[in-house]
């Protein structure tokens, strides 16, 4: 599925592409049911989908599809967040995170939302970045 989003990426085929990173997504969440998989396995899995979610909902910000992106970044920060805090925040993990809820923010203001939705993902955020001061003794 991420060769076929490459590939519909490449021919401008932004809603093919965002579906084909979805369904990625998807299919990753399927595996994650099994019950033989490792901890250390089951990690890079749960970031592999966080991502396709967040790669899907860049590829809408180009149609515009805004309600899926925002549909999309809403698990993949909440989930890539519990995740890095599983990990003990890796900083690249956080900066994506950072990313994926800017294109978030961005898509509500585009498609006119405004208001306390946009206010809680920021204030969401900048909980997140002072707690993880103190953690590290900031």
């Amino acid at each position: 599925m991420k060769i076929t989003a490459g590939a519909r990426s490449r021919q401008e085929d932004f809603c093919g592409a965002g579906d084909a990173w979805r369904h990625s997504a998807e299919s990753q969440q399927q595996i994650l049911l099994r019950p033989d998989i490792e901890k250390s396995e089951r990690q890079i899995k749960r970031s592999m989908i966080y991502v396709g979610y967040a790669n899907a909902a860049i590829k809408w910000m180009r149609v515009p599809r805004y309600a899926d992106v925002v549909s999309a970044l809403k698990l993949a920060c909440a989930d890539q967040a519990s995740l890095n805090d599983e990990l003990g925040c890796p900083a690249p993990d956080e900066l994506l995170l950072l990313f994926w809820l800017q294109v978030q923010i961005d898509a509500r203001v585009l498609s006119g939302e405004r208001g306390q939705a946009v206010c809680s993902l920021l204030r969401w955020w900048l909980e997140r970045l002072s707690g993880q001061a103190r953690l590290r003794g900031r």
